[in-house]
């Protein structure tokens, strides 16, 4: 097997167990297909037979052996390795499973490298057999040490999503806590917020095998004096580093996270993996405010293209990294490599959807749909590279193990914070992918009946309600083209296309733009100098309306002052007026009588 990867095929019923075997078989081993029974795994493969087949026998009859993988045999070969992995086995089912010439027996938890160890053994014939669950006079309790390091690997895997979602989580704080228009209140609530996930960061780095983590950020261990102020020790920061400091120590915890995971195929498998399971597990509402082309579809449509981009990519980017690792694109070629794989990723992806040798009746004549859209590529090409934000680092960082550089720091493969920023910009890729796979069909075939009752959300099949919608698209367009890309880049600024709380949102990342800053011209350029205009005019003007304000403020409580003044003079006067003459009335009164 030394020439090639292991080809396995794993039956498990624990959907968390399916996942983290997707993600951690690595470099020696790939997965022919990852499934719950032995019934699915009898139609996994595509006729492909695997090298090994590993097997949860959890919840099954173990009393007949034969009758169980008799199946399997006669789908795949009678000499396939079969290895058990589960986490109980009494002696009986040990021997069953040795009377059953099964290949091996492998206890939950099990490091996966101990795993692929014993799934090559069981095809080069020295099996592994893990003792039974049944406890004898002369079993010894394993060591700690050797718990530790067989329980670590899945403990890693059982908590990163969770570190993952966390550090999301705290970068949309941080990045609302940016918006200078927050109020007081929204800013305190932002700031307790940010305090709540930093703590909830460093509890789960903690239970995910960084034991240092809260001690080196909050505290000393218990009976330990801290070291002196400033001074750094082997193990730990500086005791008291900065807020970035902080973030930094506690996602060292697992940063990063395994070999494992570091590994290219592992990681695109995993990143791809959790990517998948959030666009296709939700509605997708459109929460960007802004028309999307996904927006057209039904549902059933709207998840297999999604799907089907998805699938795609990853084909494509497990075929790049075969070609760069046997040498055949070398580094000066690799630019036009990257260019090349966006259109074969988009052509691929509409000859799939559509079907490569599909027509239609158009203008009367039958035509290839997936042959007429791919014209088109010419006209989508430019927009899908704008939009497709850092794909060739995207692509350099899954395919070729290159650093992620991004909002100006350098990521490991592997690390929570690489693998947070690749499922952005691989979200983006994947939202914008399927967006110019459906720009085409609405450019050239939205009034094709056929099209429409196929494809179409039923809101949409009327004239009038499709046309409208076409016309927004074709304003977003422009607005985004003259305004909103030149304040972007003003900004310096990327907006990407993310999966938020099940639905399509907005998110921006820090990107420093000055290149493209300098080589806009007419109204983008405009733009951005009557921006630059208002932000140098904007304090001066404000200090003037102040100033105006404070003076006519002045004014006016002055003239109102004086007219008080004027009324309480008036007021007075006719007073003694009246008085006066009340007193003469009542003087002349007793000389009449």
């Amino acid at each position: 097997m030394a020439d090639r990867l292991l080809t396995v095929l794993a039956i498990d019923p624990d959907p968390i167990f399916r996942a983290g075997l997707r993600a951690c078989l690595g470099t020696r081993s790939r997965a022919l297909a990852v499934v719950e029974s032995i019934s699915a795994a009898l139609t996994a493969g595509d006729g492909e037979p695997p090298d090994v087949i590993l097997w949860d026998w959890t919840g099954s009859d173990r009393a007949d052996l034969d009758t169980l993988v008799g199946p399997l045999r006669s789908r795949f070969g009678a000499a396939v390795a079969i290895v058990i992995i589960s986490a109980d086995g009494t002696a009986e089912d040990l021997a069953a499973a040795r009377g059953a010439n099964l290949a091996g027996f492998c206890r939950k938890p099990i490091a996966i490298a101990d795993l692929l160890t014993a799934l090559e053994g069981a095809i080069a014939g020295t099996q592994r057999w893990d003792g039974a669950t049944d406890p004898t006079p002369q079993d010894t309790a394993p060591a700690p040490a050797a718990i530790a390091r067989s329980v670590a690997p899945w403990r890693r895997n059982l908590f990163t999503p969770g570190a993952v979602r966390i550090e999301q989580s705290l970068q949309a704080v941080d990045q609302w806590l940016t918006l200078a228009q927050l109020s007081n209140l929204d800013r305190a609530i932002a700031a307790g917020r940010r305090r709540e996930l930093r703590m909830a960061r460093r509890i789960v780095l903690w239970m995910a095998g960084g034991s240092g983590a809260i001690a080196d950020v909050d505290q000393s261990p218990s009976g330990t004096p801290p070291p002196p102020s400033g001074t750094p020790t082997p193990n730990r920061p500086p005791s008291n580093p900065t807020a970035g400091a902080l973030a930094r120590a506690a996602i060292a915890a697992i940063d990063p996270i395994s070999d494992a995971i570091a590994d290219g195929p592992t990681l695109r498998a995993y990143v791809f993996e959790r990517v998948g399971s959030l666009l296709l597990t939700e509605a997708l509402d459109n929460h960007s405010q802004r028309p999307l082309e996904l927006e057209i579809l039904s549902l059933d449509s709207r998840g297999r293209l999604l799907g089907i981009a998805i699938a795609q990519t990853q084909d494509y980017f497990n075929a790049l990294a075969t070609a760069i690792a046997k040498g055949r694109v070398p580094d000066a070629k690799r630019p036009e490599a990257i260019a090349a794989l966006m259109y074969d990723i988009w052509g691929a992806t509409i000859e799939q959807f559509f079907g490569r040798y599909d027509t239609v009746n158009w203008s009367g004549e039958p035509i290839v749909v997936a042959t007429l859209l791919q014209e088109e590529w010419p006209a989508i090409a430019p927009a899908l590279r704008d939009r497709a934000i850092l794909f060739d680092a995207l692509v350099g960082h899954l395919v070729a193990g290159q650093p992620l550089w991004i909002e100006g720091q350098t990521h490991q493969p592997g690390s929570v914070a690489a693998i947070v920023r690749t499922e952005a910009l691989l979200q983006n890729w994947i939202l914008r992918l399927a967006n110019a796979v459906i720009q085409p069909l609405l450019n050239r075939l939205s009034d094709v009946e056929a099209i429409k009752y196929q494809f179409f959300e039923r809101r949409w099949l009327g004239t009038r309600e499709l046309e409208r919608f076409r016309n927004d698209l074709s304003w977003t367009y422009r607005r985004e083209r003259y305004f909103d890309e030149p304040t972007a880049m003003f900004e310096s600024r990327y907006h990407l296309l993310t999966v938020r709380d099940g639905a399509i949102a907005r998110s921006a990342i820090y990107a420093a733009r000055n290149e493209e800053l300098r080589t806009l011209r007419g109204l983008p350029l405009a733009i951005t100098l009557l921006l630059e205009t208002r932000d140098a005019l904007a304090p001066q003007v404000r200090g003037a309306v102040s100033w105006i304000g404070r003076g006519a403020l002045y004014l006016l409580q002055a003239i109102g002052r004086a007219l008080g003044l004027v009324g309480r003079g008036i007021a007075q006067g006719f007073g003694d007026s009246a008085s006066a003459s009340r007193f003469r009335r009542s003087v002349r009164s007793p000389r009449s009588s």
